[in-house]
């Protein structure tokens, strides 16, 4: 989300998520704060390996083909409890 920010066309929006990359430490990290565009973003998010089911299945729901419409799970996925996965937020 920071990287994809990054590219806001507000400028307050885009310095802030790029001074929030400048503070995570890890290698990781790296392609995230020079992507120049969202096809580099999802290199980027492509090459995190992780153990985790749950990024894989978001991996997934976030990097659907470019003009391939939404299945009904994907859809049925943001309204999920589960708010990694795009739930919505809690109302206090």
């Amino acid at each position: 989300m920071l990287a994809e920010r990054r590219l806001d066309i507000m400028l307050r929006t885009a310095e802030r998520a790029n001074d929030a990359l400048s503070l995570i430490q890890s290698d990781d990290v790296g392609p995230f704060k020079t992507s120049q565009d969202l096809g580099q973003i999802f290199v980027a998010v492509n090459a995190v390996e992780s153990e985790q089911e749950w990024f894989d299945e978001w991996r997934a729901c976030t990097q659907p083909q470019p003009g391939t419409p939404a299945s009904d799970a994907d859809v049925g996925r943001l309204t999920d409890k589960d708010r990694s996965l795009g739930g919505p937020l809690p109302m206090s």
